[in-house]
């Protein structure tokens, strides 16, 4: 596709306070029963996704699971380290316990891994993942907020959840400290569909300057439209607009529709002091943001690249494109993103 393969990022050398104040260490994050972002020591991103084996014990904490394709031995030094491949920088050194999954359990991702010590006691390695909620209107902001409530969401992992309300006027040029300076693992755009069918990307798109923003600052950056009505209307969206089915063939676009065939407001001030339905209860749309959080989604170099997954230009973008026409008939969310999950193999992902 040639839109993955890693991108530069400049570091923040200073840890954020709150972020500092949560971060835990090694003892602490194995026997917590969550899941924390094992952190690169310069640019504080993901090192790698570093998880407790399920068959550890309380008696041997420093055993992790690390992504075989993650482990990096020195050519020099002879020694195996993982390697921070967002800013290069940073290194952590490990010991590596076992061959690549001889009698481990498999990862949850599907990815081979080995057991490692990363013998890391003083200092906090171990972070919550950042989140951040962004929308134009609070009410909207509030229903993405609650989807991080959830159990699939909030269960075995520790997070760390912001929120920025920008003006509508402030989209086009996105405020310097607007969104928060936290290393983020995923940054959530929320609109809701009401009136008519403007364009949230490309050309004279809504969210266009806003998503290209945040696209260096969090792993990954996903638009959630809600109150998506029935019928042709998504499949119009993505025929129309390029990015749009590029963010959906990549991951990036979650859809939830409206539950009835409701005509569309217009008026700005009924959105806002409505909100519209509460928050989706669709447990795959759901658990997609878990896949999110996770980084099981391919890793895109810039927002610009999208494009280049346009039906014109990708056979699979086209199916996905059928697929998510077909499901917006039945207002179906859970049949969009099992084709566009379908759709991921040979990219490669974040968590890889």
């Amino acid at each position: 596709m040639g839109l993955l393969l890693g991108r530069g990022i400049a570091a923040d050398i200073e840890l954020p306070r709150e972020i500092r104040d949560a971060a835990v260490g090694e003892a602490e994050a194995a026997s917590s029963g969550q899941r924390w972002v094992f952190f690169c020591p310069h640019c504080h991103r993901r090192l790698c996704d570093l998880t407790r084996p399920s068959r550890s014990t309380e008696s041997s904490p420093q055993v992790w699971r690390a992504p075989s394709s993650r482990l990096e031995k020195g050519w020099l030094s002879g020694a195996t380290a993982l390697r921070c491949h967002m800013c290069s920088s940073g290194r952590v050194n490990v010991d590596v316990l076992s061959q690549p999954d001889v009698g481990l359990d498999d990862s949850p991702l599907g990815q081979p891994g080995q057991h490692v010590a990363v013998g890391l006691p003083k200092r906090r390695a171990f972070r919550p993942f950042g989140v951040c909620v962004c929308a134009v209107y609070e009410s909207v902001g509030t229903r993405a907020m609650a989807l991080l409530d959830a159990e699939d969401v909030r269960k075995g992992r520790a997070l760390h959840v912001s929120r920025c309300t920008l003006r509508r006027s402030e989209l086009a040029r996105v405020p310097v400290g607007a969104l928060p300076r936290l290393p983020l693992e995923l940054l959530i755009v929320a609109h809701r569909i009401s009136g008519q069918r403007n364009p949230l990307t490309d050309a004279h798109g809504l969210y266009s300057a806003l998503l290209e923003h945040a696209w260096t600052r969090a792993d990954v950056v996903l638009l959630c439209l809600f109150d998506v009505p029935r019928g042709e209307y998504l499949s119009r969206l993505l025929e129309e607009q390029p990015t749009l089915l590029g963010l959906l063939r990549a991951g990036r676009l979650l859809p939830f529709f409206a539950a009835d065939d409701r005509t569309l407001e217009s008026d700005d001030a009924q959105q806002e002091a409505d909100g519209g339905d509460e928050a989706p209860r669709d447990p795959e749309a759901v658990r997609w943001l878990v896949r999110c959080l996770d980084g099981a989604v391919p890793h895109v170099d810039a927002l610009a690249a999208l494009p280049k997954a346009s039906a014109a230009a990708d056979a699979q973008a086209r199916a996905v494109a059928a697929d998510a026409a077909s499901a917006a008939a039945v207002g179906s969310s859970a049949s969009v993103l099992k084709s566009v999950a379908r759709s991921f193999q040979g990219w490669p992902l974040i968590c890889d």
